[in-house]
């Protein structure tokens, strides 16, 4: 598989905190990791998302009296879907997954960061 100078492989997200044991796991995440490194081997141009929440994030239920996960709110940019606090900066859970082993990666965004409102 031969990628141009131009392509770009966008890893989104490869966090202990939606895989297995994670605060927001989705099951068997992390079975797709070792795919994941090796399709990088195949790009000269990889970049990595990761979720980086401070604890007040406005899409987390504790933050909101009488909410529980994955109810709803509305807020002034439409319907927010209310999560378990996951990937709070700083923690193992907003971590990239220690399977994961691109040294290749140019950039690393972190997103989600702004609280949107103070508690």
């Amino acid at each position: 598989m031969f990628q141009s100078e131009r392509s770009v492989l966008i890893v989104v997200d490869v966090q202990n905190g939606f895989t297995p044991g994670g605060n927001l796991a989705v099951a068997h995440a992390d079975q797709i990791i070792p795919r994941i490194n090796q399709l990088a081997q195949h790009f000269a141009n990889v970049v990595i998302t990761q979720d980086w929440h401070p604890q007040n994030h406005i899409s987390f239920a504790e933050n909101h009296v009488g909410k529980q996960p994955f109810e709803t709110l509305e807020l002034e940019y439409g319907t927010q879907v209310l999560w378990p606090a996951h990937c709070v900066q700083g923690t193992l859970d907003a971590e990239l997954h220690p399977d994961l082993n691109i040294p290749t990666a140019q950039l690393i965004i972190r997103k989600g960061f702004h609280s949107t409102y103070c508690i």
